[in-house]
């Protein structure tokens, strides 16, 4: 099926419709399609790699090419590898809206990595409907505001809501998260 010209305004759904009436990314779709379905694209390779050499990687990361975000100060044997870590959203003691820069860096366990790279074939309208979305993001705690500024990281943070469950961001540590968030912990 083809989801780059998907327009979620057409979808059928009043509540969501009036929702997003202030998104862009709600009614044009497709910029979104590129930028998180090229994962699909990259596992496809990631697989006939594996397969060729008879290996199966343990991490996948996925870089904008702009290099927006550098993560540093972690090390991989911090990493929870029943998580997918996302650039930090957070600022000071609140979070960019709709989980804002949260796609320029990603780190994913290799089981992960398949469940972010079927979003091209998964993702439909009704992801966004998801409280993690609408309400509250389940990490920072702090309202999305994905209602008027909606882009490419809230359907991505939609896909994972549903289908991947575990995932963080990498940084967005508080006192206390060190008890609960592997990565938060000092390198000893």
């Amino acid at each position: 099926r083809s989801t780059s010209n998907m327009r979620c305004d057409l979808f059928g759904n009043e509540r969501l419709d009036k929702l997003y009436s202030r998104g862009t990314y709600y009614k044009n779709y497709g910029q979104c399609d590129i930028q998180v379905g090229r994962v699909g694209e990259c596992m496809e390779l990631v697989r006939e790699y594996e397969h060729d050499h008879g290996m199966t990687f343990d991490w996948v990361v996925r870089q904008r090419v702009d290099h927006k975000f550098h993560p540093q100060g972690w090390h991989v044997k911090q990493l929870d590898d029943t998580f997918t870590y996302t650039t930090p959203w957070c600022e000071g003691d609140g979070a960019r809206s709709c989980y804002g820069g949260f796609d320029w860096w990603y780190v994913m366990p290799r089981v992960h990595a398949d469940v972010v790279a079927a979003f091209r074939q998964g993702i439909s309208c009704g992801h966004l409907g998801a409280p993690e979305i609408t309400d509250v993001d389940p990490v920072l705690h702090q309202r999305t505001e994905c209602d008027g500024k909606l882009g490419c990281e809230g359907w991505l943070a939609s896909w994972l809501v549903r289908e991947v469950r575990n995932w963080t961001a990498l940084g967005c540590c508080k006192p206390g998260d060190e008890a609960v968030k592997k990565h938060c912990r000092k390198q000893r």
